[in-house]
């Protein structure tokens, strides 16, 4: 249905217009973060993928699936399917490294982590992102038109040698990616409760430090807490959507057998997560946070009172 692709399109590019503009008139604390060049890079990431490829799609179906534009038009797709299929997870696996570093290593981190060193990793994390997808221009690997003709991307179906190593190179490392996310977000999770509970024991009456100190102290709190939210339901949405795609290729690869709805069904779960990528940090900012335990907190109330 033609609706699909633009309903996709529309809700995409919206969320991540609004987080963008929620990002450059956030507080000038958060902005002088090193994880906001990362975000900032991310919510970027995410509108310029869903720009260079979605339409595309939308042509094909308003065209009744039949593709226009001949193979030049397909390679451009494939590559630009990889390229941000790769390059998203790739910096969100940053984002939560950063994080850990941050709060693990912290004095390392403070001597060594600046603004600037981020947007190098940015640039970095594009550079090599899209030399892995100039392979298949070089043989190894191949782009290639997917069920039902309406997009393009990487042969995974075990067709010859080289473009299942690959696929399972692409699949491979969109786990470990994810899988760094999962460890590194579980690790500060951990630590910030951790953290929490060694300020309320240095804040209590008995050893009070200045009010500017505490309060300065609460506020770094309150913004790793919302990184770390943020971090967590991305991991969440990643696992969700990514994950059974990446799955699906290396299970082409192993076992052989092709299943063009499976092809569609994970690839569309797998377009969904530029899709929520900018809402979950819409929805988890610290306002709306507040407002939802806030509705939370008079529900338990009042159902405690009936």
């Amino acid at each position: 249905s033609l609706s699909t692709p633009i309903l996709m399109m529309s809700t995409g590019v919206l969320g991540n217009l609004l987080a963008l503009f929620v990002l450059y008139t956030s507080k000038k604390e958060m902005k002088k973060t090193v994880f906001f060049p990362l975000l900032l890079g991310l919510a970027w990431t995410d509108l310029i993928g869903q720009l260079s490829t979605a339409p595309i799609a939308i042509i094909v179906y308003a065209n009744n699936l039949k593709w226009v534009g001949g193979e030049e038009l397909c390679t451009y797709h494939g590559f630009m399917m990889v390229w941000f299929g790769l390059l998203t997870p790739l910096i969100a696996c940053c984002m939560s490294v950063e994080r850990f570093i941050a709060l693990r290593f912290s004095y390392f981190y403070a001597r060594v982590a600046t603004r600037p060193m981020a947007q190098y990793a940015i640039v970095i994390c594009w550079i090599t992102t899209c030399f892995m997808c100039t392979l298949p221009l070089m043989g190894f690997g191949s782009y290639e038109h997917q069920f039902p003709g309406s997009w393009c991307f990487l042969n995974f179906h075990r067709e010859s040698r080289l473009d299942t190593a690959y696929a399972s190179i692409f699949a491979m490392l969109n786990v470990i990616f994810i899988g760094v996310m999962i460890v590194c977000n579980v690790t500060v999770v951990v630590t910030l409760i951790n953290m929490r509970r060694s300020r309320k024991v240095k804040h209590s009456p008995s050893n009070e430090r200045k009010f500017s100190v505490i309060t300065k102290s609460l506020l770094e709190m309150e913004i790793e807490t919302q990184m770390a939210w943020f971090l967590c339901a991305i991991t969440l949405v990643f696992s969700i959507c990514w994950l059974p795609l990446n799955i699906h290729i290396l299970d082409n690869q192993v076992t052989g057998k092709t299943n063009r709805a499976k092809d569609l069904i994970s690839v569309r779960l797998a377009s969904i997560n530029q899709i929520l990528d900018p809402w979950l940090y819409i929805l988890l900012r610290k306002a709306m946070i507040v407002k939802v335990l806030g509705r939370i907190k008079r529900y338990i109330i009042s159902r405690k009172s009936d």
